[in-house]
């Protein structure tokens, strides 16, 4: 059974929350698909960010909307081994290539294959590109980008590289033959709390999720909800999702009707790995005057994507 096939359909990690962020995003692999193919050669992007900043999540939505709109759309998704060396991540790629003995032939004739493979694609989507630079040698990256570059200089199909943001040292290292063949790229931030767009649309990004938690609204865009919650996750989309994730569980758990700053509280505690994080103050278990000392807005105030209000204060839509 595939990996994707054990993930619940009222997954939280399902639900995609257009922001600034994302709208823009998209709409850039849109544009770079449409002008993927060079003369000599297929172009490559970056989609970059902290980890939990939900770049990969973005990546799947996005091409889970090309294959809506047209069924015969391709891509494949893999990503750079832990042991980046060059064997090592052809065996991966061809792996998730569908080849049924990756580890098998000489590098020219796994190169081979590799190539058959992907000339059915419309794009390939490498993950953890920055792991070509952790802990490996300047030979090692070198000769993975080279190898990469290699393959876009056949046709075959564009690439989406996906990681943080060193990840963008590897292909801007002074190899001109790299840099020619990789767009500037899409960095996702973390929500900024200092800054108020950006807090808006933590709330309206909160919002949403509680809305597809199955359970009673919360109020999770509420302000005294949101700060804490911004607290814990660091404005990152990924680690917001994982502890509303985790508060359901132990809301279903008691049998709860909703979520409450109790139960994140727990759900924070339950996330927490490592000592010196279980040392740092719950968020739900402090009092902060910024939190208490400001009415809740409205969602209807804070959300981009809300029903617009009519003359009289109804919403519309």
């Amino acid at each position: 059974m595939k990996a994707s096939k054990r993930v619940r359909d009222d997954a939280l990690s399902r639900i995609h929350v257009p922001t600034s962020q994302t709208v823009k995003a998209l709409q850039r692999l849109d544009q770079f698909m449409e002008n993927a193919y060079e003369d000599d050669s297929c172009r490559s992007i970056f989609v970059l960010g902290d980890p939990g900043t939900g770049k990969t999540h973005l990546v799947k939505h996005w091409l889970a909307e090309r294959a809506k709109a047209d069924p015969s759309f391709r891509a494949v998704i893999s990503e750079v081994p832990s042991e980046c060396s060059l064997p090592a991540t052809v065996s991966q790629l061809l792996e998730n290539c569908g080849d049924p003995d990756p580890d098998h032939g000489s590098p020219r004739e796994r190169t081979r294959r590799f190539c058959d493979a992907i000339a059915e694609l419309d794009v390939l989507v490498i993950d953890e590109i920055q792991r070509l630079l952790k802990g490996k040698t300047a030979t090692a990256t070198e000769n993975v980008a080279t190898w990469m570059t290699n393959q876009l200089n056949k046709k075959l199909c564009p690439f989406v590289y996906v990681g943080e943001e060193s990840a963008e040292l590897v292909f801007g290292s002074g190899n001109s033959y790299l840099e020619r063949r990789t767009l500037g790229p899409i960095i996702l931030k973390p929500f900024d709390w200092r800054h108020e767009p950006s807090r808006k649309e933590c709330c309206a990004f909160l919002h949403r999720i509680d809305q597809g938690t199955g359970l009673e609204y919360s109020g999770l865009g509420r302000l005294d909800f949101a700060l804490p919650i911004n607290s814990f996750s660091e404005g990152k989309p990924g680690q917001i999702v994982r502890l509303i994730s985790e508060g359901r569980t132990v809301a279903r758990a008691e049998n709860r009707p909703k979520l409450t700053k109790d139960i994140l509280a727990e759900a924070v505690d339950r996330l927490r790995v490592g000592a010196a994080n279980r040392a740092k103050p719950n968020p739900f278990r402090v009092k902060d005057p910024e939190a208490g000392g400001e009415p809740p807005p409205n969602v209807l105030d804070i959300d981009p994507f809300a029903p617009k209000r009519t003359r009289r204060g109804r919403p519309r839509g």
